[in-house]
């Protein structure tokens, strides 16, 4: 089964997108009514470890595929 690449890959742009923004203040809401305290910065930085992290390292490896390999070798990685 195929699905259309563009489609696909602008929904996961808009989840990356609103996971990034929207995921710390929600789970401080959600803690904070269950008052459980998590501060701030680490809200932060389990976002841009889990989130930001691997999508910085996604497209660097696309990068590199497409300028060492060109279309052929980004496919090759990719499943059929």
């Amino acid at each position: 089964m195929e699905g259309e690449p563009h489609f696909t890959l602008s929904q996961v742009a808009l989840n990356d997108t609103i996971m990034v923004v929207a995921f710390a203040p929600l789970v401080a809401l959600l803690l904070g009514l269950s008052s459980i305290t998590v501060p701030w910065d680490t809200l932060v930085l389990s976002v841009v470890l889990y989130i930001v992290v691997p999508v910085i390292a996604a497209q660097l490896w696309r990068r590199l595929l497409l300028t060492q390999g060109g279309q052929a070798a980004l496919a090759r990685t990719l499943p059929p």
